[in-house]
């Protein structure tokens, strides 16, 4: 699977604040989710087990958190998962293997900004098109996508009507 969003944020509010969840175990995990890890910066996992085992990326740093637009992917390819900022990876995640497990016991909805599990974990900031796929996009998709993706934003950026101008 993948995941996309552009996100956009000076401060995103601390630790365990999350931009994308999908359904809630407690204050164990979602099924799969960006967040920010215990230092601020931005990761992305994916969950098995009702949330008691997952797939870990590295953590992107606070770097992305500078009050611009930076495109994100987070990807599971049922081996690994793997963070993706502006078109560039973010180290290698951790090992897991199967399915990312849904059902969730305290709920399956798709959340952007907000985690339905525990209190005070909403995001602080812009998301703009969060999108998930059926599949795991490959390094170079994820490049491609970006740069395109970044060239037409540039040049809807510069109309009068475009909103943020």
């Amino acid at each position: 699977m993948t995941v996309t969003a552009w996100v956009k944020s000076n401060n995103p509010g601390g630790e365990f604040k999350y931009l994308v969840a999908k359904g809630a175990s407690g204050c164990n995990a979602a099924s799969y989710a960006f967040y920010t890890g215990i230092n601020g910066g931005l990761m992305f996992y994916a969950s098995q087990n009702g949330g008691m085992s997952y797939a870990l990326s590295p953590d992107a740093g606070t770097s992305v958190w500078d009050g611009d637009w930076h495109l994100i992917v987070g990807t599971y390819d049922g081996k690994s998962v793997h963070l993706y900022v502006d078109g560039k990876q973010i180290g290698n995640g951790t090992a897991m293997s199967g399915p990312v497990g849904y059902g969730l016991p305290d709920g399956n909805d798709l959340f952007f900004g907000h985690y339905d599990g525990c209190a005070n974990t909403d995001f602080t900031g812009s998301i703009d098109e969060p999108t998930v796929w059926s599949r795991a996009f490959s390094p170079l998709e994820v490049k491609a996508d970006y740069t395109l993706l970044a060239g037409v934003h540039r040049v809807l950026g510069r109309l009068s009507s475009w909103p943020g101008s």
